[in-house]
């Protein structure tokens, strides 16, 4: 999964993997609103994880994987 680079909301800077994006027209608006939000919530979720243990270490990727698992669980 390629990574890229994006700036933390504390300054530092964390690899997130990036989503394969799907053309706008192949989707309806409700599945590319949802495609969308849920990226959203899995973000915020990688932050919080990622916050918890102090930004230490590169485990963003960790984080990301984590935070997918638990938003996917929650859907």
């Amino acid at each position: 999964m390629a990574t890229s680079n994006v700036q933390e909301k504390q300054g530092k800077n964390v690899k997130l993997p990036i989503e394969k994006t799907v053309p706008a027209e192949s989707l309806s608006s409700k599945q590319s609103i949802e495609a969308d939000h849920r990226r959203q919530m899995i973000e915020e979720a990688a932050y919080y994880i990622a916050e918890k243990r102090q930004f230490a270490g590169d485990c963003s990727m960790d984080d990301w994987l984590e935070a997918e698992r638990t938003i996917d669980n929650k859907l």
